[in-house]
């Protein structure tokens, strides 16, 4: 004779919340959520040529930047990051990124490089705020609107493929190429891109060796654009564990009016714990009034 026994309500509330949890956590298992952060402080010069009360600034900035990645049931990874401070402008895909990846490479859109950007990259630069970046040279591509950047790496050889915006106006649709290889140390890259007005191709060599890490990159542009070329080369130092060195120089070759020449030196030290002390000097060229500019701070990171 079967006798009806009913439910043990406190062991079948134990085993739906043993349950529950386990679900949870294999959510959270499966997705990574990460911030992080980082921020300067110091003091900056520019020298203009016309008397200004400004030209002596401190100067500090932070920020707060999200990212987040997970994984489907058939092994794709994907996920995004946005700063804070462009949250509107990633919420309209102008700003941050968002990617997907497998073994047919990684596809990503957003505000991305362009490819030859993505593979030729720029040349070391100096200071705690960047001066102005004079180290950069002027990639086509990469601007404000969104774009798509596809890259595909085996052993040392890396491919990479862009588009900008359909549709938009020609500084933001471009399409571009570059592939890099690296070997023992040193990587040789190349690409090209046009946007429908102009045309672009770039050429990078960089490598290590005894302490000693050295960059080259140039750029050289069809005859629509003002700049004919421009070629950049860098040098850094490790003197020890802590205190590295860095010069730069860049020259722009313009079509119409003065040729232009940036030079800049710097120096790092590793505080430890994310911090470091840096300053930098960068001098020459014609941008608006500044003839040269220093700076002196402590960058962070978080």
């Amino acid at each position: 004779m079967l006798l009806y026994k009913p439910p043990n309500w406190l062991e079948l509330r134990s085993s739906i919340f043993a349950t529950t949890a386990l679900v949870a956590t294999a959510g959270v298992a499966a997705a990574d959520v990460s911030v992080s952060a980082n921020g300067y402080m110091g003091v900056r010069n520019d020298d203009r040529a016309v008397a200004a009360d400004n030209e002596v600034q401190f100067v500090s900035r932070f920020r707060v930047a999200f990212s987040a990645s997970g994984e489907t049931d058939t092994g794709l990874s994907f996920g995004g990051s946005i700063r804070a401070d462009n949250a509107v402008g990633g919420a309209a895909g102008t700003a941050g990124s968002v990617f997907i990846s497998g073994a047919f490479g990684k596809l990503t859109m957003g505000d991305v490089d362009s490819a030859h950007k993505a593979a030729t990259g720029n040349v070391a630069g100096v200071g705690y705020t960047g001066l102005s970046d004079r180290n950069e040279v002027g990639h086509i591509g990469g601007g404000d609107d969104e774009g798509l950047l596809y890259s595909y790496t085996i052993e040392g050889l890396s491919v990479y493929l862009s588009a900008g915006q359909p549709n938009a106006a020609s500084a933001n649709n471009e399409v571009g190429f570059g592939a890099s290889y690296t070997m023992s140390g040193f990587t040789i890259a190349a690409g090209m891109a046009e946007d429908g007005t102009s045309e672009q191709t770039s050429v990078a060599l960089r490598g290590s060796f005894a302490g000693i890490t050295l960059a080259a990159v140039m750029v050289d542009n069809n005859d629509v654009m003002a700049i004919d070329d421009e070629i950049a080369f860098s040098a850094t130092y490790a003197v020890n564990d802590a205190l590295s060195l860095t010069a730069f120089t860049r020259e722009v070759d313009v079509r119409v009016g003065t040729d232009l020449t940036y030079t800049g030196i710097g120096a790092a030290y590793n505080l430890g714990g994310g911090a470091s002390l840096r300053a930098g000097y960068v001098d020459g060229g014609v941008d608006g009034q500044k003839l040269n500019s220093w700076d002196l701070g402590v960058t962070f990171s978080f």
